[in-house]
């Protein structure tokens, strides 16, 4: 579960982009899950909104690893262009 960084104003988009991303198969992102009230997020007792996410396999990418990053760089470029 990780804590969202975004108004409440803005909570419903998100939710939509998600959904959007769902509905067409992207499974290589960190995909909101629904709790037990089937909502996608949570208020905690301070007021703080989180959301649990499926995180996709594998690793994140090190950012302080100057290659790492080149290299993804260029795979991304490989796939946008």
């Amino acid at each position: 579960m990780r804590e969202v960084g975004v108004s409440e104003k803005r909570l419903p988009a998100l939710i939509e982009l998600y959904e959007y991303f769902m509905d067409y198969g992207y499974q290589t992102i960190d995909m909101p899950v629904k709790n037990r009230e089937g909502d996608y997020v949570t208020k905690g007792f301070d007021g703080s909104i989180y959301m649990l996410r499926r995180m996709p396999p594998g690793r994140e990418c090190d950012v302080r690893r100057a290659a790492e990053l080149l290299r993804h760089q260029v795979i991304w470029r490989r796939y946008i262009c």
